[in-house]
């Protein structure tokens, strides 16, 4: 269960033993909380994304949800919590359904559900509906659009936490801000991790670290801001 916090314990990480990715990270994320997180490309940002969603293991160091440490018997549990919208989007060329379903089973209502909720629904009923066609890597979408379906996917299992790992990167300032501020009002229950490059992105978040040279640094969030 993951009812009070998420605690990253002195966790480091390395492919390499000569090259430290993340080294002595400590960071505690509280249920509901909106946690931004910012740093240059290489410095680690993604590892530690991964190391939260639990797709890649510490060298050293714990995660422990609500005092219970992730392991191999509950990794499978604790992602099922969790809903991904990654920098680049994979949409395989096939109906909107399809996409937001990806693997698990079909229900039409769920469906419609999250696609209202990413404010897409309405576009496509101007189409085919359910079954539009995205085309090839979503050829035939806008990036907004492409944006929005991959929210509706992350939100369809109904998870307890959203992870944007630089999800927005690719919009223009205008729709990134729009899309950011959607995300925020239909997740006002949820848990959200979000990276970003710019701090601007972040300026909705509780509390936002940076990730330099592999450790964590904790921003003050008016003054990070007004140096954006």
């Amino acid at each position: 269960t993951f009812d009070r916090d998420i605690t990253i314990d002195s966790v480091s990480f390395y492919y390499d033993p000569a090259k430290t990715v993340l080294s002595d990270m400590s960071l505690t994320i509280g249920k509901n909380d909106k946690l931004g997180i910012i740093g240059e490309s290489g410095a680690g940002k993604s590892t530690l994304i991964d190391i939260i969603c639990a797709i890649l293991h510490p060298t050293s160091g714990t995660i422990t949800i609500d005092s219970t440490p992730l392991s191999l018997d509950n990794i499978r549990s604790w992602r099922k919590k969790i809903g991904y919208i990654p920098q680049q989007i994979y949409l395989i060329d096939g109906t909107v359904a399809q996409n937001v379903c990806m693997g698990h089973p079909y229900d039409k209502e769920r469906v419609t559900k999250v696609l209202k909720q990413a404010k897409i629904y309405e576009f496509l009923a101007s189409k085919d509906g359910l079954m539009t066609g995205v085309g090839e890597g979503g050829i035939m979408l806008s990036g907004g659009q492409k944006q929005r379906i991959a929210i509706a996917r992350a939100l369809y299992n109904e998870p307890e936490i959203l992870v944007f790992d630089e999800g927005t990167s690719s919009l223009d300032n205008a729709t990134e801000e729009r899309i950011i501020n959607e995300i925020f009002e239909l997740a006002a229950n949820k848990t959200i991790i979000m990276v970003a490059h710019r701090l601007s992105s972040l300026k909705q978040c509780d509390r936002i670290v940076k990730v330099e040279s592999g450790r964590l640094i904790d921003l003050d969030h008016t003054k990070g801001l007004a140096l954006a």
